[in-house]
């Protein structure tokens, strides 16, 4: 149970694109307000946070939206509710801006919209799957700790008894549960046929009757689907086991297991850190004139290429072994500044190669001095930032203007929102493979070059 002195916040979910938490007892400007809490959510660019009032009753709670605030990439900020009262003209008025064509296309939905805020303005009973488990954590804060376990135990035996029963006669029909899959959040389930089973005939459902089979056993088909995460999160707050790095958790109690690097490969990061030192070696060796360390910058920055690849080929955690996904937010910034490694020592492959093509054809023939590799490196960062504008075929800039249309393609429909989604997701996975790819293929391209440049003159 939580305690007085712990911070009172609930982490509903968190991944690259979007992340969603919640603070207890506070004001939606972190003031101390009992009985309100403020839900911060983020897609992509766009930033909502919202204030809710709550209260308890009995095992139930109930809430009701006082104020919502959007922040949107463009445009001012604005507030769909204010003290409890949505903000109908403003948001008409809103939508009326962005151009009558679009005002037509969502009359309907503009006007759904505010419906839906108008009913969140009044006290709902929050259902347990709201926002991951999160009338579990309200709970668990505000009950006497008896009355709370005692609850928390009696859901955990209806959630168990009750799947285990579902799952069962589910079988019976050819379904088993599996993951939702990447557009769901992590540990939704949906049933999915047997492999090999074929689909039963609408008689044998009706037999079946899973619907009825559900009612019997007091859970709903959404408590079913979010099972895992009800699970875990009873088990968690109970003190049955650690549950970091799922959906639901608390903050409070996450470690910092979770914060370190990103490379799982442990024979790759150590040769890393090998072909690092050999780097280094190689370029202090040619700023003092000593003859061959080239060619330890060479294979410095080869090594390290290669095995960033191999590391970067990651494995998923073994879950039965304990291991624990953590934060998307720290494998963000471990990528950014593993691809700026990759493309600061990119660029030192590129002046060995300059520097040795340039001492092999070019010194000789128009009789110029040789390049050391302190001046080839110079020589293409001085290019590099002549050249000042990226290229625009790079797979970043790809991936920008594909984003960029497919916000557009489906910015209307309000009802689009899980396909901008689906799609966003779709183009943006990818994108760190293909940098990665890239790369190493640009690493193989002028090593060849090197190769035949190395013969020619081996044999010239």
């Amino acid at each position: 149970m939580s305690s007085e002195s712990e911070p009172k916040e609930f982490l509903v979910n968190q991944d690259e694109d979007s992340n969603c938490a919640i603070e207890l007892d506070v004001d939606i400007n972190y003031r101390p307000l009992k009985n309100h809490f403020r839900l911060y959510s983020r897609f992509d660019t766009s930033v909502g946070e919202c204030e809710y009032e709550y209260r308890i009753e009995g095992t139930s709670v109930l809430v009701q939206l006082l104020q919502d605030k959007n922040r949107d990439p463009g445009e001012p900020e604005y507030w769909d509710v204010r003290d409890g009262v949505v903000q109908e003209l403003a948001i008409r008025e809103r939508e009326e801006k962005r151009g009558e064509a679009r005002i037509r296309a969502l009359v309907q939905s503009v006007q759904e919209k505010i419906e839906q805020l108008k009913k969140q303005t009044e006290w709902t009973r929050l259902l347990v799957t709201a926002w991951n488990g999160f009338p579990y954590f309200v709970l668990a804060c505000n009950l006497p700790p008896s009355d709370a376990r005692r609850y928390f135990r009696q859901e955990l035996e209806r959630l168990m008894q009750g799947e285990k029963v579902f799952i069962e006669a589910a079988a019976k029909l050819g379904y088993e549960p599996r993951e939702a899959g990447k557009y769901h959040p992590k540990g939704h389930r949906t049933l999915q046929l047997i492999n090999g089973r074929e689909e039963p005939s609408e008689e044998q459902s009706k037999s079946a009757d899973l619907p009825g089979v559900l009612a019997s056993v007091g859970l709903t088909l959404e408590e079913f689907n979010c099972g895992p995460n009800l699970i875990s999160q009873l088990h968690e707050l109970l003190g049955d086991k650690a549950q970091i790095g799922v959906p639901g958790e608390r903050v409070v109690e996450k470690t910092n297991a979770s914060i370190g690097s990103n490379i799982e490969h442990p024979t790759a990061k150590k040769l890393m850190v090998v072909f690092v030192l050999v780097l280094l070696v190689g370029i202090v060796l040619s700023s003092i004139g000593l003859n061959g360390s080239h060619w330890l910058v060479g294979i410095g920055t080869l090594g390290f290429l290669v095995s960033a690849w191999k590391a970067s080929r990651k494995t998923a955690p073994d879950v039965s072994k304990g291991e624990e996904t953590g934060s998307k937010a720290t494998p963000l910034v471990m990528k950014g500044m593993s691809w700026l490694t990759v493309t600061v020592l990119m660029a030192g492959y590129y002046a060995f190669a300059l520097m040795l093509m340039w001492n092999w054809f070019v010194a000789e023939s128009l009789h110029l001095p040789e390049l050391s590799f302190v001046q080839a490196l110079g020589l293409i960062w001085t290019i590099s930032l002549l050249r000042g504008i990226p290229d625009e075929s790079s797979p970043v800039s790809t991936k920008r203007w594909d984003l960029l249309f497919s916000v557009l393609d489906y910015c209307v429909p309000e009802n689009k929102i899980e396909t901008v989604r689906e799609i966003i997701k779709e183009k943006t996975e990818g994108v760190w493979a293909e940098l990665v790819g890239l790369v190493f293929g640009q690493a193989v391209g002028i090593t060849l070059t090197l190769g035949l440049g190395w013969t020619h003159t081996f044999f010239m």
